[in-house]
Formats: structure tokens, C-alpha cells, sequence
């Protein structure tokens, strides 16, 4: 089996590792970030109850998938009339729904695009080959394709609304990677060095460089030109990144024990902004990376952690929900008794998506998770 096996399944299982915040260390610049979008405006604390999503008789919710802005959010039901499901919208604020796109065939995922102006949708007929259309922000058909896969990866580029990096799996986990854009209508086969990357600018990929002869727990953090295939090492040792528009994040392990991971944060001259340390979870092969979520205007990372580090398979305790603020050095306990799973949150953090479904919504001000959906 190879590396990229073991990786794909490890992704798609969804594990994660677990943390608790022990102490910080932060060396501020002065630099402000640059905000992409127009600051929305918050949701207004509101009864809880009238903030669910009804759910009429004839339907069935099958799973939601984010945000489209500060309050709406996007999700797909099952209706009685329809073989395949319906994606539709929910706006929070006005207390209303629509559709906004008829699937032809079972959809498999869907994914936003970090900026919220894409929507990109993954169906399937057959078990081996992959059906995808990118959709605007209002639901507007804006490029549709399909290639050979069994499993599909995919990395919106952060730096070019509307443009992916794909790699479709073959039945032997070999794969083909692509570029797709959106706006002028193509798709272009590329040569990657593994199928899992992260987009460092408009025609430059970032992925730690694992070796398939020799599994390792770290791997080297590389960058490499789409162009001229020119790789360049960044950092060594690394466990987890994560690539954003003007700064980063990495997380390595620099403990005797192997007990507590270093989050460090960067600028895009790979300058340290800052730090925390934390325990963590592990298990016999890998390191388990928490659920997160970050806004990088806020400059505030998200995340969930544990009581106290440990073995994953032998933990019974419960986690909470840290704030972290890479430009103050700051951090916060938001809320505790929670689980780990997977956290969606709007663009002014008010508002969290959370759950393996996302089927609950965290209200951030007032600190309480409610379920999304009215039965």
C-alpha cells in the first residue's frame, strides 16, 4: 500500500487530533492585513428558535456544506418528489429559503470557495468517473466537465477566485492532477509531485515533500513553480500547514516527550508572528490534527482541544474550544464540554457551523450550541 493510500484514507476518515492550550509565545509585527472583502455586517442576537432551518414533511435534510456569507447558509434535502437531492440556501437573518441547484445526478460533495464566490459541486454516475460544475455565488452554471476517478481532492486557489487544484484516484490510488478554471472554461493536466497541495500564490504550490520509501511522522514543507517545476525547500520537520492569502501556519512537534505541538504563525517574508504550544493526540503512526477554522482578516485561528495530551484510542475526556490571536499573541477559552468535530464559521465569527454533519450551530456571543434544523 502506498503513502498516498494510507494519506487518502486517513483524510477521508476525518480523524483529528486533539489539543489544549498551555502557553504562548508571540513576536508581533506592525503590518496590517490586507481585508479582501467588505466587512459584513453581525447577525443580531436573536431567540434561538427562530434561527433554525424548518424542515417541511416532504423533505429530508441530507447535509450542509457552509456558509455563502455572513448568514446564509448553504445545504441539500431529499425530496419525496426527486430522486436526487436539491441543493438549497438558508438565510438566517430573514428567515427564508430557496433552491439553488438541481443536481442531474447523487451529489458526492460540495465545497465553497474561501472567498464565497464559488460553488463547486461533485456528482457521480458511475463509480469511475467524477462530475463536477462550478457554480457562482448565486447558483449561475459557470463551467461543467468530468474525468476518471474513484476519489477526487481538490484545493480552491485562494489567489484566483474560481480555479482549483484537482487529483482524481484510480481504483490503484494512482492518480491524474488538473487544473481547472472556472472563468475561462478549462481544465489542464498537470505534473504534481503528490496529490495533496496547497496554492503559495497565483502559479505557485506549497505541500510537505513525504518520503513513500520511508514513512515518516514530519516531512519537509517545499514550494514549487507551476511553470518552470522549480522546487524550493521552506522549512523542515513539519507536521500540518496551513497556506493563507497573506500568512501561515505550521505545526510541528518540538517536545522531548512527544507530547506537545508548536503552532507558529508567518508573514509572507516567512517571518514568525506567533506561537502557542499545546499537548496533543497521537496514535501509533500519526499525529492527529483538531478540527479549526480561521479568518485571516481577524487574524484569529479557531480550534479544538483536549484535557490533556494522550493516546487518541485510550482519551475519554472532553474539549474545548480555544481562540488564538496570531497578531496579539492572545488566547481565549471560548466554550468547553464540546467534541471534536468538524467547525464551519461565518466570515465575523458570530456564528458556527458544527458537527460531522454540521448539523449544529454554535452561537459564538452567547456561547451555546443549538441544532440547526427545526423538527
Amino acid at each position: 500500500m502506498s503513502i498516498w493510500t494510507v494519506r487518502l484514507i486517513l483524510s477521508m476518515a476525518l480523524l483529528s487530533s486533539l489539543f489544549l492550550l498551555t502557553s504562548c509565545e508571540s513576536e508581533i509585527t506592525h503590518k496590517e492585513p490586507v481585508e479582501d472583502n467588505p466587512r459584513q455586517e453581525s447577525l443580531p442576537l436573536t431567540d434561538p428558535d427562530n434561527l433554525k432551518i424548518p424542515v417541511i414533511e416532504s423533505e429530508k435534510v441530507d447535509k450542509v456544506y457552509g456558509w455563502l456569507d455572513n448568514e446564509t447558509i448553504l445545504y441539500s434535502v431529499q425530496q419525496s418528489n426527486r430522486k436526487e437531492a436539491v441543493i438549497k440556501t438558508w438565510k438566517m437573518t430573514e428567515k427564508a429559503g430557496e433552491e439553488f441547484h438541481y443536481p442531474a445526478e447523487q451529489i458526492i460533495d460540495v465545497s465553497i470557495s474561501p472567498d464565497q464566490s464559488f460553488v463547486l459541486v461533485h456528482t457521480a454516475s458511475t463509480a469511475d468517473t467524477a462530475s463536477l460544475v462550478i457554480l457562482t455565488h448565486t447558483g449561475d452554471v459557470q463551467y461543467s466537465f468530468s474525468i476518471p476517478s474513484v476519489e477526487l481532492t481538490y484545493e480552491w486557489n485562494i489567489y484566483e477566485p474560481g480555479t482549483l487544484f484537482l487529483s482524481g484516484f484510480n481504483r490503484d490510488w494512482s492518480y491524474t492532477s488538473y487544473i481547472v478554471n472556472g472563468g475561462k472554461k478549462s481544465l489542464e493536466t498537470v505534473k504534481a509531485p503528490q496529490p495533496f497541495l496547497q496554492w503559495g500564490s497565483k502559479d505557485e504550490i506549497w505541500y510537505l515533500d513525504w518520503n513513500e520509501e520511508q514513512p515518516n511522522l514530519t516531512a519537509p514543507l517545499f514550494k514549487q513553480n507551476l511553470a518552470d517545476a522549480q522546487k524550493k525547500g521552506i522549512m523542515l520537520d513539519i507536521i500540518y500547514f496551513k497556506k493563507m492569502k497573506h500568512s501561515y501556519f505550521v505545526i510541528r512537534d518540538e517536545s522531548e516527550t512527544f507530547s506537545k505541538a508548536t503552532y507558529t504563525f508567518y508573514n509572507e517574508k516567512n517571518q514568525s508572528l506567533a506561537a502557542f504550544k499545546i499537548p496533543h493526540l497521537k496514535n501509533f503512526s500519526d499525529w492527529l490534527i483538531p478540527y479549526y477554522d480561521y479568518n485571516e482578516t481577524k487574524q484569529t485561528l479557531l480550534t479544538f482541544a483536549p484535557d490533556k495530551a494522550g493516546n487518541v484510542d485510550q482519551y475519554t475526556g472532553s474539549f474545548s474550544l480555544l481562540s488564538f490571536n496570531w497578531k496579539t499573541g492572545t488566547q481565549e477559552k471560548e466554550m468547553t464540554q464540546l467534541e471534536n468535530e468538524p467547525l464551519s464559521c461565518s466570515q465575523n465569527q458570530d456564528w458556527c457551523l458544527y458537527g460531522y454533519q454540521f448539523e449544529n450551530i454554535i452561537d459564538m456571543n452567547g456561547k451555546e450550541v443549538y441544532p440547526l434544523f427545526k423538527q
